[in-house]
């Protein structure tokens, strides 16, 4: 899998990811044109990383160009 991915919360610095070949390379950059984004407050994001519960409630918006992405992105930041 290789998509980029960027994680826009109100407040701080934008974060990107860049998934590729099973490694993942974060930076703070501006992406140019990410794959999947998600924006939102910061609570909702711990939220969803718990939970999953923000997403539902439409506290944190999801877009880019591969939206549908978004569907499997909890998979790819799971720990062994």
């Amino acid at each position: 899998m290789t998509a980029d991915v960027e994680f826009r919360i109100r407040g701080y610095e934008s974060i990107g990811t860049r998934l590729a070949n099973g490694h993942a390379h974060i930076t703070t950059q501006p992406m140019r044109r990410p794959d999947l984004w998600f924006e939102g407050e910061p609570g909702p994001f711990v939220l969803w990383m718990l939970s999953r519960t923000a997403v539902l409630n439409r506290s944190i918006r999801i877009g880019g160009r591969r939206p549908w992405l978004a569907l499997t992105a909890m998979k790819w930041y799971e720990t062994a």
